[in-house]
């Protein structure tokens, strides 16, 4: 049963984020970077985990060149196999190339970070509920990262049309501690 309600809550999300007019997304971006870049979580500036967004997600360039511009050392998934992610140093866009399902990311030959160096990972998501569940797109590549990422900070980022009442939650599911939107910071009481 959860795996049809997941289905369709991301059905139903994916639909919301794509009806997000392009010429409204940049200042939605921006607004939640201004959000992202006041937390307490950055001060001082962690290494911090991002990742480049797909035409459908919320753009976190502005927050993190702000957050680079602070000093905080900025790193970029790699898909290495099957669900598996490593994450890169980049000096710029040249060192980025596509990757599986489209996605741009660091090259090889950029240097790789160690996931006990990285303080805080940024998310993407299809939708998230209010106990910081989070649905992506199926492969579970953040869940297997996050369960080697033990104690970095797990901050969801999403427009406020991605916010579900509930998203049914299986056993090797790892929610967030936070949810940025570009209206709100809602902090996860108990993320388990």
């Amino acid at each position: 049963m959860s795996t049809e309600e997941k289905h369709r809550i991301r059905q139903f999300a994916r639909a919301a984020r794509q009806a997000i007019p392009a010429e409204d997304r940049p200042v939605l971006a921006a607004s939640l970077a201004g959000r992202l870049t006041m937390l307490p979580e950055f001060s001082p500036c962690p290494c911090v985990a991002g990742y480049l967004a797909t035409a459908e997600e919320i753009d976190p360039a502005p927050a993190l060149r702000s957050l680079a511009s602070r000093g905080c050392l900025i790193v970029y998934p790699r898909i290495t196999g099957p669900g598996a992610l490593v994450f890169h140093e980049i000096g710029g866009e040249w060192n980025l190339e596509a990757g599986p399902h489209g996605i741009l990311q660091p090259s090889l030959d950029t240097p790789i970070v160690a996931k006990a160096d990285i303080g805080v990972v940024l998310l993407p998501g299809v939708a998230f509920g209010p106990d910081g569940a989070r649905i992506g797109f199926g492969g579970g590549y953040y869940d297997r990262l996050l369960q080697e990422m033990p104690d970095a900070v797990r901050i969801g980022l999403a427009f406020d049309e991605q916010l579900v009442g509930h998203i049914p939650a299986e056993e090797h599911d790892i929610a967030v501690e936070m949810i940025v939107t570009p209206t709100q910071v809602l902090r996860i009481a108990e993320a388990y």
